[in-house]
């Protein structure tokens, strides 16, 4: 099995297409709204979720089976239907075009994995176990979900805050890192859980 790149990518305005409208289409379609991307849905029959998204005009939902031109003009792949022979043709088309796709619970016939993830605002925290067990990756991310201290979103904004202001400062990079972290360690945020004040 690969070992795999990790990589944020950006999908706003980006065109990507789901093979599939049942319960997992339906989470991946989600998490592309999420990042903003323009979704468009192939499938001869849609879950609730999905028929509602498109009524709401929040997504394209193309009723019919699939066929490889639906994959024309598009920027990332889902394939996601409950019929095998279908994903498998979704992705040897997608991958004929150069066109990045996923297949669910497929890694194999896949160009591109989704690791299990979280976020809190702006944080992302994702867990890979390079499709060996993606159970194990989402206990491990449910666990660090609830390892993470309240009011880091507060920090990152504080953060974010002061980034334009370093960039500016003529700091040395040992005097950025060393600024940067004076605020985390003064949040107290990331004390280990039991720790105690001198």
């Amino acid at each position: 099995m690969a070992l795999y790149f990790p990589l944020m990518i950006n999908l706003k305005g980006k065109r990507c297409l789901v093979v599939g409208a049942g319960g997992v289409a339906a989470r991946k379609v989600k998490s592309l709204l999420e990042c903003e991307a323009q979704v468009t849905v192939v499938s001869k029959k849609a879950c609730s979720d999905i028929e509602k998204l498109a009524q709401e005009g929040k997504i394209k939902l193309i009723e019919k089976s699939f066929s490889p031109e639906d994959l024309d003009g598009n920027f990332l792949v889902f394939a996601a239907s409950d019929d095998p022979i279908t994903n498998r043709l979704a992705a040897i088309e997608a991958a004929k075009r150069g066109i990045p796709v996923n297949v669910a619970d497929s890694p194999e016939l896949s160009t591109f994995i989704v690791p299990s993830f979280l976020r809190k605002g702006h944080l992302t925290i994702s867990v890979s176990t390079g499709g060996k067990s993606p159970r194990l990756a989402r206990r491990l991310k449910e666990w660090i979900e609830s390892n993470i201290p309240s009011g880091v979103e507060e920090l990152l904004s504080k953060l974010e805050k002061e980034r334009s202001f370093v960039k500016k400062s003529g700091l040395s990079m040992v005097e950025k890192v060393n600024f940067y972290d004076e605020i985390i360690d003064r949040s107290g945020i990331l004390k280990k859980k039991g720790d105690i004040e001198n």
